[in-house]
């Protein structure tokens, strides 16, 4: 056999080996190791495409030559960088984010002189193609920057290395075994380019096979090597609760001993062998220990199963060094204090939402009493009440002051808005009633009507009702009469110095007060109050509110018709002195 035919038969078999881990990599249940590992042999396998390229025929064209070259630089330096990666996440050391960065930067930089090599003379003094014992070969005169390369392989080779020699010193079982493999395949590599460079290798290259022993030195990481003393470490702990679920684990997900509780609520337990990584084979499992898989899900959360209740918690697992071995998965049955605490949380809820209620319904038969007064019937509640939720609803969907209005803002909104004009109740019969305009006198007596209604509500709800209901039910009553320009009653506020709430309550107060009988005037048309209400817009009324009102026209007309007073009559909040 020829030297071609060595090389060609060789760099297949190392390409074989390569794809062959890829694909068991890719097998391997989901992990930060597996994924690692797969991006670290999918980078390997397509420098080893580089390499069988090279020697894919006797004689191979130049620019071919140089195509092949570039594939094998591509991704040699990420390689080292992913396996620095691999060990800190094996060992449980945390890198920081600045000497990850570097080492990133680094990498691409050199990778970028790599393969550009043809376009200057930093990486390759020279080059030019021979034929040397039946092979096309690219000869190279190295450059600076390819010493640097090496240089920066050696660096990754002596930290791992390095790091793995004290943790095959001064570490656990466990971490000896990983350390030993991870030393292969950062180590093999390196060597073989080492070697190259030293004995300046130009047709025969060793890299392909130490590639290809990292491929499998990885492969055998997140397959073989997943010994551990912790059973013995957490054997009292399991012993102690053995009516609950227990479930033991290493730092990488892998199983290493359960209870006959957990098998029974896990099912797919009863199948895993010590060693077997836990990950990816159950999604409700994995949410219920949520911060382990690096999940959003809550935790904790109760766990339901044949009408029991378990409380999930994880228990860390340290060796006498201090040092993070693991973690126990613990299912604590809690059915008996979780029945009682939601039978007295379902008792507290509706002995609460029964007074709430009754409160409300006092409230909203108190708001109707005052318009009894007023010559109104109580259809002017719900109608302005149903106003004020369109409008409110509207403004959500046109997402307009979005840093007030959400769907509670809303709610509150609508059941409030009874409570507007309850200050009347403090106006004599005689101004309130009265058939004809009032003097000025007696206005400026009927406009005191929104000053008592807030001091009304302050009175009877501030120690009632959630802060939200009080606070708007105050802002409605005592607002609901100023105007956009700052010409309204009582305050004089202007544009968005008047809440929100009362700025929506006084559209659909005033609409509801033009469409209906009033003692001084008949109702006008629909169509008629809509022009008035936008003539108004930037003057009496927001402008938005406005748009909003107009964008549930429809609505806002079929409310007016369903909930119309049979007697006709309205509300006289409107009526000028003469």
């Amino acid at each position: 056999m020829d030297l071609y035919a060595l090389q060609f038969w060789s760099y297949t078999c190392c390409l074989m080996v390569t794809l062959s881990v890829f694909f068991l990599a890719l097998c391997r249940p989901p992990s930060k190791e597996q994924k690692l590992v797969l991006v670290i042999s999918f980078i390997t396998l397509s420098i080893m495409f580089g390499y069988w390229g090279s020697v894919s025929a006797r004689i191979v064209s130049p620019d071919l030559l140089i195509f092949t070259l570039r594939i094998e630089y591509l991704g040699a330096c990420s390689v080292f960088v992913l396996l620095l990666l691999l060990s800190s996440l094996l060992f449980n050391i945390t890198l920081p984010k600045s000497l990850i960065a570097c080492q990133v930067v680094t990498s691409v930089i050199m990778t970028a002189i790599a393969i550009t090599f043809d376009k200057h003379t930093l990486f390759f003094k020279s080059y030019h193609v021979e034929f040397i014992n039946g092979v096309t070969v690219l000869v190279r005169e190295y450059g600076i920057f390819n010493l640097l390369y090496v240089v920066l392989i050696f660096a990754y080779m002596l930290i791992v290395g390095g790091l793995c020699v004290v943790v095959q010193v001064k570490g656990a079982k466990r971490d000896r075994t990983v350390s030993r493999y991870l030393f292969v395949a950062i180590f093999t590599p390196c060597l073989c380019y080492v070697l190259e460079r030293l004995l300046n290798m130009q047709s025969f290259r060793l890299v392909p096979f130490g590639l290809m022993i990292t491929s499998v030195s990885t492969l055998l990481l997140i397959t073989l090597a997943h010994f551990s003393d912790m059973p013995e470490m957490a054997k009292e702990v399991i012993f102690d609760s053995l009516d609950d679920a227990v479930i033991t684990i290493d730092n990488t997900l892998h199983l290493m001993q359960s209870n006959e509780k957990a098998s029974a609520l896990f099912p797919f337990i009863k199948k895993m062998l010590p060693g077997d990584r836990i990950a990816g084979l159950d999604g409700d499992f994995e949410a219920l220990f949520a911060p382990l898989f690096d999940r959003p899900d809550k935790f904790p959360i109760d766990y339901w199963n044949g009408g029991a209740i378990y409380q999930p918690n994880i228990k860390p697992i340290f060796n006498k060094r201090g040092k993070l071995q693991g973690s126990i998965l613990w299912l604590k049955d809690v059915t008996n204090e979780r029945n009682y605490a939601k039978k007295l949380e379902r008792d507290v809820t509706l002995q609460t939402n029964r007074i709430l209620d009754m409160q409300n319904q006092m409230i909203i038969s108190f708001a109707k009493l005052v318009e009894n007064r007023d010559a109104v019937t109580g259809k002017h509640l719900e109608r302005t009440r149903s106003y004020v939720l369109v409008i409110g609803m509207m403004l959500l969907k046109n997402d307009n002051y979005t840093d007030v209005i959400d769907y509670q803002w809303v709610e509150t909104l609508s059941k409030v808005a009874p409570l507007h004009d309850i200050g009347k109740v403090s106006i004599a019969d005689g101004i309130l009633n009265k058939p004809g305009r009032l003097t000025p006198e007696e206005f400026d007596m009927m406009k005191k009507h929104t000053v008592y209604g807030a001091q009304i509500l302050e009175t009877t709800l501030k120690n009632c009702v959630d802060d939200a209901y009080y606070r708007m039910a105050c802002e409605v009553a005592r607002s609901h009469h100023e105007r956009w320009d700052g010409k309204g009653y009582p305050d004089g506020l202007a544009g968005e110095q008047i809440p929100l709430s009362a700025r929506v309550m006084a559209v659909a107060d005033v609409f509801d007060a033009l469409v209906t009988r009033r003692p001084y005037k008949p109702p006008f048309d629909v169509n008629a109050a809509f022009q008035m209400i936008k003539e108004e817009s930037g003057s009496h009324f927001d402008p938005l509110v406005v748009k909003a009102f107009f964008d549930t026209k429809d609505m806002i007309i079929k409310i007016a018709d369903e909930l119309r007073d049979d007697d006709d009559e309205a509300d006289i909040d409107e009526l000028e002195p003469i």
